[in-house]
Order: structure tokens, then sequence, then C-alpha cells
């Protein structure tokens, strides 16, 4: 499935593209960025894999999310580590995962992924270039069960130059992210079993407030995973 572009103007932290006379000029960002996305749906099924996202290699950060009924397991696979899950928003029948790990052009980079038992659903991996061997800066996690509105969870850089990526993943096909503010970028769609986003917001300054903006999503209730996290250069 081609994953949708949505951008929008970035702006400084002060809500304008240019400093006026005796402001403070914005840090100029130079951070990490967002490559590209790739998704998989699963039709009662156990296995998923994913092919490389467009542009990625060694040295890149990959997150991979995905949701599964809330009887099934995912396991983890050699080379990758559990960032957040099994998330089960409000006692659903679904649950949300999200892991990661840095690229070497490997097969290690794009493993089969196993469910205990058949399943439909579904899950979807970014590609995260220009961050650091130790990339991971802070990050936060929060579920959602039964609602159409949401609220991503804020999420402080401590290190400057970071990119704040928020990873959303619902389990219905149908459903649409929607409502998010000027200044971020959003890469994401649907798939079999299940709908995802990325979205990124650089922080070019330390101690940046990222997240904290609200949004919609269509066929509530619904069960979704928010997992925002700040990527060091």
């Amino acid at each position: 499935m081609a994953i949708v572009l949505l951008s929008a103007n970035r702006r400084t932290r002060w809500g304008r593209t240019s400093p006026r006379y005796g402001d403070a000029t914005p840090t100029p960002y130079t951070g990490p960025t967002f490559r590209s996305g790739v998704s998989q749906g699963l039709n009662n099924g156990t296995t998923i894999t994913f092919t490389r996202p467009s542009g990625s290699g060694s040295g890149d950060v990959l997150f991979a999310i995905f949701n599964c009924p809330a009887a099934n397991t995912i396991a983890t696979p050699t080379g990758w580590t559990l960032h957040s899950g099994p998330d089960q928003p409000g006692g659903s029948g679904v649950k949300l995962y999200c892991f990661y790990r840095v690229a070497d052009n490997t097969a290690t980079d794009l493993p089969t992924w196993t469910y205990s038992a058949s399943s439909f659903a579904g899950g979807a991996m970014g590609a995260v270039q220009g961050a650091a061997a130790s990339f991971l800066d802070n990050s936060t996690a929060v579920g959602l069960d039964g609602d159409s509105g949401f609220t991503v969870p804020t999420c402080v850089n401590t290190a400057a130059q970071c990119l704040a990526l928020t990873m959303l993943v619902s389990g219905n096909a149908s459903n649409t992210f929607s409502g998010f503010t000027a200044g971020i970028e959003r890469f994401g769609g649907q798939v079999n079993y299940v709908s995802y986003s990325f979205v990124t917001e650089n922080a070019p300054d330390a101690t940046t407030t990222n997240g904290g903006w609200s949004g919609t999503y269509a066929n509530s209730p619904q069960s979704i995973a928010m997992y925002i996290v700040t990527i060091k250069p």
C-alpha cells in the first residue's frame, strides 16, 4: 500500500516563520528526519514481513507498530527491541505493539513477525535517518479506548536537535486519523485490520515540549495506542 504524505509549513516555536526586530533568532533544525514507511495486513494468518522502507539504509532507526487480537501475542524478533506494549487500551479486544532497531542492511532488518495464533491484524514500519547510535532521548506511551477524539501525550526532549516521532496505531482498517496541527508532517494510511500514522515534529532546542496536540479518528469507539519518542542526532 502506498504511503500518503500530507505536509504543512514548518513553524518556529514562537509560531512565526521569521523573527521580528528584537526577537531571538530561532535555532535552525539540523536533526534526524523521517524517510518513509511501509505497511502490511494479515488476513487470518500468523506471519507478517515488510519490504524495506524506500531510501532507508544502514544506520537508520526502524520503528515497527502492530495490532493483534487480545488473545494473541507477537514475538520480538532477534535484533529488535520492544519499545512499548502489549498495550490493551481500556481492556479492549485489541493489543498494540511498538518495536525498534538500528538498521544494518542485513536480513535482521526485515524479520518475519510471528503471531501466536491466526489473526486478522496488520502493522507498519517507518525509517528515521540521521539518528545517533544511542538515539533514544525520551519517550512516553498511552492507550485510548471508546472515544472519537484523542490527545497525544507530551514528551520533552533533553538534547538539542531531536526529532519527535509520534506513532499512532488502531485496530480498524477503515479508521482515519485527522485534526493534525500546522507545523508537523504526517505519513500514514490504512491496511487490512489496522490504520496507522507516523507524525514528526522538529525540536532544535533542548527542553522543548513535543506532542500535546489533539485530533480525531473515525468509527468510534476504537482502541488506539500513541507512542512518542524524541530521537537524538
